[in-house]
């Protein structure tokens, strides 16, 4: 649905990318497209921007398994070009999610209604958890990375992890391993067959496969 996210602060009248100067109390945007179908899309570009945060949490609630969306979560609106996106969502169904899309901006409004696939949902929110961990764990700080990283955390989780979706690690070298590298963790779970925690890591802003063990991972400052 949002495509070509670009991670944004504003300073005053400018908005510019991440940076070693951002910290935990900047509030994050970013630009991006909407694409709503039939050819047509909307844009938020130069300082029209899109709250990052609720941006996520539109992604989190759309893939949340339960789906138990709350009436205060069925509309989402998101400022646009002196207008405004209107997005109502629906009950999951055989069809995925329904949803309603009503657009007014400069020079145009719009209708469009339609049901995506819940598969497709999820990968839409991989897909921005990925681009936004690459752009923030590029430049911006440790502790910035970590606190949107937490964001992305699946609801419902009972397992108790030594590390956070987000955090900064380093691998210890062992048997298991035998490459040092400098990550952030970004996926987590309990593998039954091992009994153990392992994680998934983005290095250098690319998504590793190998699985590590509590035991292989440190954590940095």
């Amino acid at each position: 649905m949002f495509e070509g996210i670009e991670i944004k602060i504003k300073r005053g009248n400018r908005a510019s990318g991440p940076d070693a100067t951002w910290t935990v109390k900047d509030k994050l945007y970013c630009t991006g497209t909407m694409q709503v179908g039939f050819g047509e899309s909307i844009s938020w570009k130069g300082t029209d921007l899109l709250p990052l945060k609720k941006l996520i949490a539109f992604y989190n609630q759309l893939s949340d398994p339960y789906n138990r969306i709350t009436d205060e979560q069925r509309e989402q609106v998101f400022p646009c070009r002196g207008g405004a996106v209107t997005i109502t969502l629906g009950e999951s169904g055989q069809d995925g999610i329904p949803f309603q899309v009503v657009y007014r901006k400069r020079g145009g409004a719009g209708n469009l209604q339609k049901a995506v696939p819940l598969w497709k949902i999820k990968l839409w929110r991989d897909d921005l958890f990925a681009d936004v961990m690459r752009q923030l764990t590029a430049a911006a700080p440790a502790a910035v990375c970590l606190q949107i990283g937490q964001l992305f955390e699946p609801p419902h989780t009972e397992t108790r992890f030594a590390f956070a979706i987000g955090q900064k690690v380093r691998t210890i070298l062992n048997t298991r391993v035998r490459t040092l590298r400098i990550g952030y963790i970004m996926d987590r779970f309990y593998h039954m067959n091992e009994q153990t925690c392992m994680y998934n890591l983005m290095v250098d802003g690319k998504l590793m496969e190998k699985r590590y063990w509590e035991e292989d991972l440190e954590p940095m400052a």
